[in-house]
C-alpha cells in the first residue's frame, strides 16, 4: 500500500511540473490545428520477468513477445482528446523451479500478451502539449502448455497524461504516464474454469516517446516503456514500440 502511495504522489508532482512547462512554453502550437486525426501502427516487442525466492525454493519466469499495435488519437487543442489502443502479441515463456540449488522444473510454453485501452481527456497546447485523461481497458495474457490454456485478464480504470515537447520542427520528445486500478483480475483454465480472482490493486505504465516528423502527414516514433501490472508483485515488463504515424 505504501509503495502505491509513493508512485501516485510522484505521478501528481510530475503532472504539475509538466503542466507548468506547457503554461510557460509560449503560444506556438506544435499540434497542427487542421490535423485532428492521428493514426499509428507498427511492431511492438515485450519482455516479462518474474522471480520469487522463498527459503530453499527459487522460481523464475521469463517471456518474450512480439506483435502489432494500432492506435488512433483525436486531438483538438484546448477542446477535446480521445485515444484508443489495440495491441496483440505472440511469443514464448520459460519457467524454472529449483529446490536447494537443484533444478526440478524447466518448461517452455507458447502464449500471448495484449492490451485494449480507451482514453478521454482535455489537451493543453502551446509549444508543449499536455493532455490529462481518464480511461479504461484490459490487459490479457495467455499461456499454452501441458495440454491446457491458462488465461489471465486484468480489467482496469485509469488516469494519466500525455506530454509532448518540440525540440525542433522535425523532432519531439515526450513522456506518457498511466496509473490504473485493476477492478477485476481473473485467471482461467481453458478460458472457462475460474481458478483465481482478485480485485482492487494498482499498476502503472511509463513511456518515453521519441518522435521524428518526416512530412506534414507522416511521422515515426520509438517508444520504450516500463509496465507494472501489480505494485505488490515482483513481475516487471519492459517493451518498445516502433510506430509509423499518419496525420490528417
Amino acid at each position: 500500500m505504501k509503495k502505491s502511495i509513493y508512485y501516485i504522489l510522484f505521478f501528481l508532482i510530475l503532472s504539475f511540473q509538466l503542466f507548468a512547462e506547457v503554461s510557460n512554453s509560449g503560444n506556438k502550437s506544435i499540434e497542427k490545428r487542421e490535423q485532428f486525426h492521428n493514426l499509428f501502427f507498427g511492431p511492438e516487442f515485450l519482455y516479462s520477468h518474474f522471480r520469487v525466492e522463498e527459503d530453499f525454493r527459487k522460481f523464475s519466469s521469463n517471456g518474450f513477445y512480439g506483435g502489432l499495435r494500432v492506435r488512433y488519437e483525436y486531438l483538438k487543442p484546448w477542446i477535446f482528446y480521445y485515444g484508443n489502443d489495440l495491441f496483440a502479441s505472440y511469443g514464448n515463456s520459460n519457467s524454472k523451479l529449483s529446490f536447494a540449488d537443484t533444478e526440478v522444473m524447466n518448461v517452455w510454453e507458447t502464449g500471448g500478451f495484449g492490451n485494449i485501452d480507451v482514453r478521454l481527456g482535455y489537451p493543453f497546447v502551446n509549444r508543449a502539449t499536455f493532455v490529462p485523461y481518464l480511461g479504461l481497458g484490459e490487459y490479457f495474457n495467455f499461456k499454452i502448455g501441458s495440454g491446457r490454456i491458462v488465461h489471465i485478464e486484468y480489467f482496469y480504470i485509469s488516469g494519466g497524461y500525455r506530454f509532448r515537447y518540440e525540440i525542433s520542427p522535425k523532432f519531439r520528445i515526450g513522456q506518457d504516464s498511466k496509473f490504473f486500478n485493476v477492478i477485476s483480475a481473473t485467471l482461467k483454465d481453458n478460458f472457462s474454469k475460474i481458478r483465481y480472482h482478485e480485485t482492487d490493486f494498482w499498476g502503472c505504465e511509463i513511456t518515453l516517446p521519441f518522435i521524428w516528423l518526416f512530412t506534414k502527414n507522416w511521422s515515426f516514433q520509438f517508444e520504450p516503456y516500463f509496465l507494472k501490472l501489480n505494485f505488490s508483485s515482483t513481475e516487471n515488463l519492459y517493451g518498445g514500440r516502433l510506430l509509423f504515424g499518419y496525420h490528417f
